[in-house]
């Protein structure tokens, strides 16, 4: 059986032989939830929260949200996922699979990225806060081919769009979870900027780079992130554009964008802390043919669902209809194209 299997079929005595095993006292009872000691960090207290109706834990001391048991064996035990879905299974009598369907493929899911999360981890607390005050250099105007594209003014406003009128280009403040100022990237209009290469980029003011590394950060997290909260979704897209057309298609949007086309150990993480169970994959277009589709298919099996798949139900968005442009977002279309390719998602199971 694969892991949702194990986890749906899981009932409370499974689950209070597994955390006896990992050295919890026999819970206490509450209406709907165990509380069992906080093996999760090998402490006494009995703060670590099982909840009977989601099958997911908190733990009240140090830890936070567990989405299921298996996070919960990763964190006690210090191991993979993969050593973790084995330790429960063979545990609990289970079949247990060395292979998960994915639904695009079938292929051992690789856990190994999760070793690394402390190293990206270390380099996410030496990110520097910058002032905010350089922004007031720059002119509080928005460009009208942003308009356009499906942006409105307001959202622009809420994102801190700028305008650069020496330069002619957007400017795109980069803030962290917590609304902190991190980086500062340029969309020039300048046909020659875009000739070169150089269509987005960080911005220098001062000699003074503004860039940071983008994969330690989800863009948009700071404005959408109690969206994402309340609703345990995500919607992740890649660029900065995607996230602010989608909030100005829904107030309580849950979008947020990767500033390039892969997936990190550290915004894995990051999805986890914020109880996140449901992400939405909604990607460029990246294929016009069934060969480059086929790769494109690999491609996001190997970057984006191997990561995923232990810890979330993945849903993603693929242009199924010949909606969009090679190298559309799904929202580039309009708030009705976006609709239907997310009517069409291919939920993974």
């Amino acid at each position: 059986m694969d892991y949702k299997e194990a986890i749906s079929r899981m009932t409370d005595e499974d689950v209070v032989t597994i955390l006896c095993d990992l050295g919890s006292d026999y819970p206490r009872e509450a209406r709907n939830s165990l509380i069992f000691q906080t093996v999760c960090h090998g402490g006494e207290k009995h703060k670590l929260y099982y909840y009977r109706d989601t099958k997911a834990f908190q733990c009240y001391s140090n830890c936070g949200h567990f989405s299921n048991i298996f996070n919960v064996v990763m964190q006690a035990k210090d191991c993979s996922f993969g050593e973790a879905y084995k330790y429960v299974c063979e545990k609990l009598g289970y079949y247990f699979s060395s292979t998960l369907r994915y639904g695009f493929q079938e292929e051992s899911i690789d856990n190994s990225f999760i070793n690394r999360f402390e190293v990206e981890k270390v380099k996410a607390e030496s990110i520097v806060i910058r002032d905010p005050v350089v922004l007031k250099r720059f002119r509080d105007l928005y460009h009208h081919t942003w308009v356009e594209d499906n942006i409105n003014t307001r959202v622009m406003r809420l994102f801190g769009i700028k305008y650069d009128i020496l330069d002619n280009a957007i400017i795109i403040p980069h803030y962290n979870m917590n609304g902190e100022l991190i980086g500062i990237r340029a969309r020039y209009l300048n046909e020659d900027m875009v000739a070169a290469g150089r269509k987005y980029m960080p911005i220098t003011i001062d000699n003074i780079l503004y860039n940071y590394p983008t994969s330690l950060n989800l863009y948009g997290l700071n404005i959408n992130k109690e969206n994402i909260i309340k609703y345990k979704r995500v919607v992740i897209g890649e660029a900065e554009k995607f996230v602010m057309q989608h909030r100005s298609y829904y107030e309580d949007s849950v979008a947020v964008a990767l500033n390039g086309s892969t997936l990190s150990e550290y915004q894995v993480h990051m999805l986890l802390d914020l109880g996140v169970e449901t992400v939405v994959l909604a990607l460029d277009k990246e294929f016009d043919n069934p060969e480059d589709e086929k790769k494109y298919k690999e491609k996001i099996n190997r970057s984006f669902i191997s990561k995923l798949l232990p810890y979330f139900t993945v849903e993603i968005i693929w242009d199924q209809k010949g909606l969009l442009d090679l190298k559309d977002s799904p929202t580039d279309k309009g708030k009705a194209v976006y609709e239907q390719l997310y009517s069409d998602r291919i939920i993974l199971s």
